[in-house]
């Protein structure tokens, strides 16, 4: 057509077929400069692939016309590899090309790492969506968590959607307000293998979006011995455990004034985070043992910094204190030597407090000498409400007093409370 006289228009014609069917085709925009060149964008795919057919028509000022040749555009599928479970991410924009199973749409430029170290994917605009597509699964339950945060949130709507075949997604939760980071918690029909996060509508503010896990959970079960009167241990290095009901799970310390403290877990065991765990109801008990079973979860409360307990996820290893250059005492979980009732605690297992071996998933109490001050056991107080005061065997034979300050021999002690080295004791 440039060998007509003077081109008046230009119009394109797109087809599904080689010249046979006119289609509407949104994914090739067709343009034109000043001297008729044309040009055409293909827009990225996003699913299978697909064809079209691009016809050219020109008319000159006489009416007369001209078409090109049929321009063939193929494009190829959207091929993402799906995610293996478990899957974690907790990175930003950037990583996720390089994470499988993640694609995206919009997204502006992350959060930093030190505002924002677990909700890094920013999603600032109407339509920003991230996608998660797992791998065939075997037919399982999935547990899903993530943290999320609104930064001057109001007003809009934020949507997380789930899929089984990619394509009908029903909503899993929907937010109209956000502030401070929150970490959700789901759990997934075993058919589900598709997530989607999407900022259905924005009227202010941003969303921030990371720290995302998958696993498929799986059940442990624990075994409470009659004779530990419902007392236990517990400690799994990489796996989160659903506190079920029925049971209290708490961490442990002794502070510098030879107290002993115990914080509890309202619902989740972190990974990596050794406990006591207690049956609420001793009558459960039909025999010497009983099993609870707890399950792993994708989500995490937040560990407990002052934990005084310690475990291993393999049997026979030797306890040895957290700080290699201070010197510790260890204790187990038992009865005492006599093997009285009520008297569950935590005693050295080795003369002197030495360090021991422990099995797997089971977990000891290690105090720094100078705090436990030659204490040989902390008891707990018998009434289900955990770690009460300090049991002690073995006390120093001088600076023992009551406490009205009177000076008495260790060794003719009855039951009560003293004061051993400026600390109070309390003897069973």
């Amino acid at each position: 057509y440039k060998n007509f006289e003077e081109v008046e228009s230009v119009g394109e014609w797109l087809y599904a077929l080689d010249g046979d069917e006119e289609i509407e085709c949104d994914w090739v925009e067709v343009s034109f400069d000043d001297d008729w060149n044309v040009y055409f964008d293909v827009q990225p795919n996003t699913g299978e692939a697909r064809t079209a057919y691009l016809v050219i028509n020109a008319w000159d000022i006489t009416g007369e016309t001209a078409s090109s040749s049929t321009i063939t555009i193929n494009q190829g599928a959207y091929v993402v590899d799906f995610a293996s479970i478990p899957f974690e991410f907790n990175g930003g924009k950037a990583d996720i090309e390089e994470t499988s199973g993640l694609t995206h749409t919009g997204l502006g430029s992350d959060y930093t790492a030190e505002s924002a170290s677990n909700t890094k994917l920013k999603f600032d605009g109407t339509g920003d969506e991230l996608n998660l597509k797992l791998e065939e699964h075997p037919e399982t339950a999935l547990s899903l968590s993530f943290d999320i945060k609104g930064n001057s949130f109001s007003g809009g709507t934020f949507t997380v959607q789930i899929s089984a075949d990619g394509e009908t997604y029903t909503d899993l939760s929907s937010y109209t307000e956000l502030g401070n980071t929150q970490t959700e918690i789901f759990d997934l029909d075993e058919d589900i293998r598709y997530i989607k996060w999407i900022y259905t509508e924005k009227v202010n503010g941003n969303v921030g979006l990371g720290n995302i896990v998958v696993i498929a959970p799986e059940d442990i079960v624990v075994s409470f011995n009659k004779r530990a009167e419902g007392y236990s241990t517990l400690y799994y290095g990489d796996k989160n455990l659903v506190i079920p009901d029925g049971v209290k799970a708490y961490t442990y310390k002794v502070g510098d004034d030879g107290k002993s403290v115990e914080t509890e877990y309202n619902n989740i065991i972190p990974a990596g985070s050794a406990v006591v765990i207690e049956l609420y109801d001793k009558d459960v008990f039909t025999d010497d043992y009983y099993n609870v079973t707890f399950t792993t979860t994708a989500g995490s409360e937040d560990a407990h910094t002052d934990n005084m307990l310690y475990g291993f996820d393999v049997d026979g290893n030797t306890t040895v204190g957290p700080d290699a250059s201070k010197e510790y005492l260890f204790y187990s979980l038992s009865l005492n030597n006599n093997k009285d009732e009520g008297s569950i605690g935590f005693y050295w297992n080795k003369p002197d407090g030495i360090a021991f071996t422990i099995p797997a998933h089971r977990a000891y109490l290690a105090v720094e000498k100078t705090v436990a001050n030659g204490v040989s056991a902390f008891a707990f107080d018998g009434a289900g409400t955990g770690i009460n005061g300090i049991f002690a065997n073995g006390l120093p034979a001088d600076g023992v007093y009551t406490l009205s300050g009177v000076r008495v021999n260790s060794d003719r002690l009855q039951k009560g409370i003293y004061i051993v080295n400026g600390k109070k004791v309390v003897i069973k």
